[in-house]
């Protein structure tokens, strides 16, 4: 069959009809999707004229002239317009694809929009046109000149058909369009999670805001009020105070915040394939893994500030409900100290200065919201948008450089590492016998301590740089550095697990040593959404059934052993220090633990974290060394590795480091500094991070400088009353004064009560909002150094 006009005419009448179906869609993703559709059946009707053209000119057989050069137009000519066409229908589809996501992130206005859609609508009806009008014309034009017509002929048939070169080209295109699609479909839900994260922000920072606003109003109606009464009822006010107490709630926007976030970037792709742009007729994909840029980039940089924020609000209200709760037991004890039971006339200026001073606190707090929250607003205004992957895949949500000081090698060889780590604990002892002695040797131990404690607290100035590189209770995956060893022990140990064998490991160390984060981390890596985390006082909550957690741990492993007998969970057990009462005693707990692991250590991978003292003592009494497949010891980091971690957490701050005199530090005097927060520290990471950040002064709006220097120290602990009160709450991590009572018995109230109000006083104990006392962070592991200098626990590994 030979193709004629008449057939010719029908397969363009085909192709027009799918062309004007597609053009004339109203919607734009109905007519997204008629592109998509529509390019299939298209090139099919397409490759069908061609193929019968190839047919019969393969055929042996005698054509005429006329249908000889109707059949090679088609294959040599047209198939090449049919194939240019196509790629511009696939072209059209992407550009207008990508302006609904610029449009979506209000990158490009509505009507540029719209004005593109036009005129990809018109280009590509008039391609259409010139298409279907070329094969006839250039026939008739051949025709006319016989003798240019045998010409062509001639060269024609000494050339290899280009058909089925064209075919594999052509039939191409529709997979492309699909992809096309496909890809347009995620990114617009990826925009729709970004979108809701950025939400998510405002609301948030809104919220603060309020909070914050709503406790400065509370405060000045509070004074106003009791200004204006000539007389004040103390049960009355009394009353006014619980009641105002009660209603100040300490919102925890942190957990609230990261289990929302958690969940969207979830949603995100681990690999997403994206094609960004189209280069001389060829796609041109990237790979990428959204899900953890979004991730890094959020921590980097809304994460740090957003906490920040948090903390000011969370300081508000707890100042605020402290105020309260002071004024409020001020009272009381006036009250219980009249010994005649009379109404006692309450001083007004006393309770309204403590309100005043808190307003005054406030009102700085609130100075610093807005530049925050502006930069917050504009990072994520200017940044995180899903058609920014458009732009530059390779920088897409890329974190920026940590510092502008430059990049440091971290790595070092690890033997020499080991060495340093070994002998820096008797470095620092052997320092503080070589210090200047100071005139300060005439203070009392309490000024002296007081002192110390003072020398490692930040100055009001230094807030901002202390609260971001600290982070303050947030620590995401591109804050963490080092622990690659320990990481390796702990696989190896999970491995093994896995055939069969017993998986246990306790993780040991000082305070502040990265005990929790490295077993958090643990879980994140072999036992995604598959951790059991254990605490007293929280709501456990397995398969819908839900128990709440006391201080009984065999009743808790009862419960998550009955609930998960087909499962093979990672039970988490942080600081078994705090699981003790009065009613339940640690032996029972350790006891329980025991025999849990030799029961079902080979379904359930158990880890448990505990300090360097509670481990020795506990292997002397319950020979728990045997009890663990391995003990991972936490206490030092290498040199590099705190210093990769402190230049990680600077760059977060967004602030450029100097010297004292704002010049540009180099590279040997950070590693100076480094070498003494880090001979300071004894190489404990949680002590030199936050050493250094307590140490780092603000010269300006973008300059910081570190100015750490060993000025002073504790004084020794000559009072064994003290030593031994001070031990007892470093073995419980955290108690109070029923605890303390209990365990001291009847010489509490004569020999310690007064202990723990002087400690109080002095700063070495903090009373937290629930009530516990603990030792002050700033100084715990040189107290535990004394201690056991002391012989009254074993702090140290070795």
């Amino acid at each position: 069959m030979e193709i004629s006009d008449t057939t010719f005419s029908h397969f363009i009448q085909k192709a027009e009809t799918l062309v004007t179906e597609t053009l004339n869609t109203g919607s734009v993703d109905l007519h997204f999707e008629k592109l998509n559709e529509n390019s299939l059946p298209l090139c099919e009707v397409f490759t069908q004229a061609q193929e019968e053209a190839f047919g019969q000119l393969s055929a042996a057989g005698t054509l005429s002239r006329e249908t000889l050069i109707s059949h090679y137009f088609t294959n040599f000519l047209w198939a090449d317009q049919i194939k240019m066409f196509m790629l511009l229908w696939r072209d059209i589809l992407f550009q207008q694809q990508k302006a609904q996501i610029l449009l979506a992130d209000d990158r490009v206005t509505e009507a540029a929009t719209a004005n593109l859609h036009e005129q990809s609508r018109a280009v590509l009806r008039e391609a259409f046109e010139s298409l279907s009008q070329t094969l006839p014309e250039q026939t008739r034009n051949l025709l006319d000149t016989p003798r240019k017509a045998n010409r062509q002929l001639e060269s024609w048939g000494h050339q290899q058909n280009p058909w089925p070169v064209y075919k594999k080209q052509i039939a191409k295109i529709p997979a492309q369009c699909t992809q096309l699609t496909q890809e347009y479909q995620a990114l617009r839900s990826f925009g729709d999670i970004f979108r809701q994260i950025q939400v998510m922000t405002h609301e948030s920072l809104s919220a603060c805001e309020k909070e914050i606003l709503d406790h400065k109003t509370l405060t000045n109606e509070l004074i106003e009020q009791e200004s204006s009464e000539k007389e004040v009822s103390m049960p009355k006010f009394v009353a006014r105070l619980e009641t105002l107490e009660n209603e100040i709630v300490v919102k925890p926007y942190l957990n609230a915040f990261s289990e929302r976030l958690e969940q969207l970037i979830a949603k995100l792709p681990v690999k997403q394939t994206v094609t960004v742009s189209i280069e001389g007729g060829i796609l041109e994909v990237a790979e990428i893994n959204i899900r953890r840029r979004t991730q890094l980039w959020l921590e980097s940089q809304i994460l740090p500030l957003l906490n920040e924020i948090w903390e000011l609000t969370e300081n508000t209200s707890n100042g605020l409900k402290m105020t309260i709760v002071n004024i409020r037991n001020r009272i009381l004890i006036l009250s219980a100290e009249n010994r005649e039971g009379r109404a006692t006339d309450l001083d007004k200026s006393d309770f309204l200065l403590s309100l005043k001073t808190f307003l005054s606190n406030l009102e700085k707090r609130e100075e610093q919201l807005p530049t925050l929250q502006q930069l917050i607003k504009e990072r994520l205004e200017n940044e995180f948008f899903i058609s920014g992957i458009y732009k530059n895949p390779y920088s897409f949500l890329l974190v920026p450089l940590q510092s502008p000081v430059g990049r440091f090698s971290f790595t070092k060889n690890k033997v020499v590492t080991r060495i340093k780590n070994t002998i820096s604990p008797y470095l620092a002892i052997l320092s503080s016998f070589v210090k200047t002695v100071e005139k300060g040797d005439v203070l009392s131990p309490s000024e002296k301590i007081v002192r110390y404690i003072q020398s490692r607290k930040s100055d009001t100035d230094g807030s901002h740089y202390s609260s971001i590189f600290l982070t303050k209770g947030y620590v995401g995956e591109s804050f963490i550095v080092g622990r690659d060893d320990e990481l390796q022990h702990v696989r190896k140990v999970w491995e093994n697990w896995q055939k069969g064998f017993r998986g246990a490991i306790v993780l040991t160390g000082k305070r502040l040593s990265g005990k929790t984060l490295f077993g958090e981390l643990v879980g994140l890596r072999l036992f995604p959404e598959q951790v059991i985390a254990l605490r007293p006082g929280q709501i456990l909550n397995i398969q819908g059934r839900k128990m709440e957690v006391s201080f009984d741990l065999g009743k808790a492993l009862a419960f998550i052993r009955k609930y998960t007998r087909q499962d093979h969970p990672m039970i988490w057990i942080d600081d078994l220090e705090l699981w003790w009462s009065p009613e339940v005693p640690l032996y029972e707990n350790v006891r329980m633990l025991t025999k849990y692991i030799d029961n079902h250590s080979s379904g359930h991978f158990v880890v448990v974290s505990m300090g360097n003292a509670l481990y020795k003592h506990l292997c002397k009494v319950h020979d728990i060394q045997n009890i663990f497949q391995a003990e991972i010891n936490m206490d030092y980091m290498s040199t590099a590795e705190i210093e990769s971690a402190i230049w990680i957490r600077h760059g977060a701050t967004h602030k450029n480091l100097v010297n004292i005199q704002g010049e540009e530090i180099s590279n040997r005097e950070f590693d100076r500094q480094i070498n003494l927060v880090y001979r300071a520290s004894r190489g404990i990471i949680g002590d030199s991070l936050s050493l250094w950040s307590h140490s780092t002064r603000k010269l300006d709006e973008i300059n910081v400088a570190n100015t750490f220097t060993q000025k002073h120290e504790l004084p020794p602990l000559e009072n064994p009353d003290l030593a031994l009160l001070l031990a007892s709450i470093m073995l419980q991590k955290r108690t109070n004064e029923y605890r303390l009572r209990k365990l001291f018995g009847p010489s509490f109230p004569e020999r310690y009560q007064q202990l723990v109000r002087r400690l109080l006083s002095i700063g070495m104990l903090n009373r937290q909002m629930d009530d516990w006392l603990e030792i002050d962070e700033s100084i715990v592991n040189d107290l535990g150094q004394l201690l056991e200098e002391g012989k009254y626990i074993q702090y140290n590994k070795i």
